[in-house]
């Protein structure tokens, strides 16, 4: 993008940043001085990217901004609430077609000003808006799958609710497609807030500009039936953001996810977080239906390595019932069992790291170093960082049952035995 335009986009941001300020404040949101919004370049999505930051020393448990639930953006609150009841849609999908909805009106929604600050085509970083060829970066991974699966899921979601909401008149039904859902879907998915039963899940202006670190909080939502509402006085009527604390000036505020893989965040939230210890690789164990003991119960069909090379304990087990129950004859000696249970985790393991690709030679890593996002990567390079992860973790694994298979396997050996005579 040539300088002018860049500088011509900053003043359009900056245009709307005021009137989402006007909107605000004529109704009814408490904005303190200590904050304000920055806009920064975003190099991957080529377009400026929104969040907070403090205008002064923040102190701990201060109090930054007060929003009234009625203003959050949500199936209960939306121009359709009503026909959202009439056909029964709620959760997820209630709120995917409540953002259409308004985005759909445009300046005749009450969110208008609000909206206008959200990306105008969604958010583009998720892996839902990436290419075939974008995606196959991520081929391998436990990502992969999962949105080969979303795209035909979020389609029949559409075909459904918009089905039985085209009747209703109030219903932009000539202005809502499949693309304009799918941006819907991609904010609902990256700032939605859960607020109580009664609402749901929510947009809640200003809440949701603050960027996600899970090493660095400073901010925190609070509504009336927030665990922590005794601490301070509250509005049963409004939701708070807080400074959970001690911050410098200029800095900027940070909320969290919560625990999550770079997995999650990257397929929700569109970014994938340095130094994240949260990480596994969900495994799709090969063996076909075997004979189950009632007193082991019935077998999960996806089984996960943990960051540090660690195995969900069901799958030690699962791996100690089929090397028991395979074979036709009992195993001389514990260490013999042992041994075989190690080589079919082994097996296991480097059938999963089969399916990753060899990357091209091109540094993904370096031809992204701008792709930053709070503390983390974008686009290509975030899913560079996903193989590599899963990669590493899988292989941790290897050495880990290499080295703890007496421990892992040990006291299984004759367990099983009983189910090789039925």
């Amino acid at each position: 993008m040539a300088e002018e335009e860049r500088s011509a986009s900053y003043h359009k941001v900056m245009k709307r940043i005021s009137n989402f300020r006007s909107w605000s404040v004529s109704n009814g949101i408490q904005i303190f001085d200590s904050i304000r919004i920055d806009a920064r370049w975003d190099d991957v999505n080529k377009r400026y990217s929104l969040c907070i930051v403090s205008t002064g020393h923040l102190r701990c448990f201060q109090k930054l901004l007060a929003i009234p639930i009625t203003l959050c953006l949500g199936a209960r609150t939306c121009s359709i609430s009503k026909e959202l009841v009439a056909v029964g849609l709620g959760g997820g999908l209630a709120l995917n077609f409540s953002i259409a909805q308004e985005l759909a009106l445009g300046p005749d929604s009450y969110w208008f000003d609000y909206l206008s600050i959200l990306p105008s085509r969604g958010e583009q970083s998720l892996p839902m808006f990436w290419s075939e060829q974008e995606r196959m970066y991520l081929k391998g991974t436990s990502l992969y799958s999962l949105i080969t699966m979303d795209d035909q899921s979020l389609a029949d979601d559409f075909e459904l609710g918009f089905g039985l909401l085209r009747k209703f008149p109030n219903f932009k039904s000539g202005c809502i497609n499949l693309a304009l859902y799918k941006i819907a879907v991609s904010i609902a998915s990256s700032r939605a807030f859960y607020i109580d039963e009664y609402f749901g899940e929510c947009l809640i202006p200003w809440a949701d500009i603050f960027n996600h670190s899970t090493h660095q909080t400073h901010v925190k939502p609070y509504c009336s039936k927030s665990s922590e509402r005794n601490a301070f006085d509250m509005d049963s009527s409004e939701i708070i953001m807080q400074s959970v604390c001690s911050v410098r000036k200029h800095r900027e505020l940070f909320n969290t996810f919560g625990l999550q893989s770079n997995s999650s965040l990257l397929h929700k939230y569109g970014f994938c977080e340095f130094n994240n210890k949260n990480g596994f690789v969900s495994i799709h164990v090969p063996f076909r239906r075997l004979k189950r003991d009632k007193n082991l119960g019935a077998w999960s069909e996806v089984y996960e390595i943990y960051s540090d090379g660690r195995i969900e304990h069901d799958l030690v087990i699962f791996i100690g019932y089929h090397v028991s129950t395979y074979r036709s004859s009992a195993f001389n000696n514990k260490k013999e069992f042992i041994l075989e249970c190690v080589s079919s985790a082994k097996a296991i393991f480097y059938e999963q790291l089969s399916k990753f690709e060899i990357a091209d030679e091109e540094n993904i890593e370096m031809r992204n170093i701008k792709a930053r996002s709070g503390h983390g990567l974008l686009g290509a390079a975030a899913a560079n960082m996903l193989r590599n992860e899963e990669i590493r973790i899988l292989k941790s694994a290897i050495q880990m049952v290499e080295r703890k298979g007496d421990k892992l396997w040990g006291k299984y050996y004759r367990k099983f035995d009983e189910l090789q005579m039925q």
